[in-house]
């Protein structure tokens, strides 16, 4: 689980158990960094409530140990990582991070790339329209491009940082049509 749905989650929970109003759970959200870019997320603790002792003493004290997310929550924590550490590549003018020696630049885009290639022929892709699976697919290929880039040497920061930016307000939007 990122840590933001972390976040929200100990939100809503607190909000539900009497803890904490949802006014301040959204306050402490914001101060924790939770990005605005996430009004989902947001609402879900805006419109948490608290629920009577009597209602929560009905409910099972039975959890289950481990949680199993689809193959798509799974896929797109690590679409999330890969991402991030691109962030980092890049903010280090496509070369290997100081703070991260152990990424490689190619081969965070390639993963990238093939995270995004995989994800559209998901079954839960296969549910939304048209328009899902091409964002993944141009995601892909732009990916792809930064990759064939890194790995052929001489690329151009400019031209790099370009088709990122690209795959950033691909992703943005498809969040917003899709995710929020």
């Amino acid at each position: 689980m990122g840590v933001t749905a972390a976040r929200v989650r100990w939100g809503g929970a607190a909000v539900t158990l009497g803890v904490i109003s949802s006014d301040a759970a959204v306050g402490r959200m914001k101060v924790s960094g939770t990005s605005p870019s996430y009004p989902g997320l947001y609402r879900c603790v805006q419109t948490a409530s608290e629920v009577p002792n009597a209602i929560l003493d009905l409910a099972s004290a039975e959890f289950p140990e481990t949680w199993q997310t689809s193959d798509m929550v799974s896929a797109m924590v690590a679409v999330d990582e890969a991402y991030e550490l691109l962030v980092a590549v890049e903010k280090a003018g496509w070369v290997v991070p100081k703070d991260h020696p152990d990424v490689v630049p190619a081969a965070e885009a390639g993963r990238l790339a093939d995270l995004m290639r995989v994800l559209i022929e998901d079954k839960e892709t296969l549910t939304h329209p048209a328009e899902f699976a091409d964002m993944l697919r141009e995601s892909s290929s732009l990916a792809s491009a930064i990759e064939e880039a890194l790995v052929a040497g001489g690329a151009v920061r400019e031209q790099l940082s370009e088709s990122f930016a690209r795959i950033t307000t691909l992703c943005k939007d498809c969040h917003v049509k899709y995710r929020n």
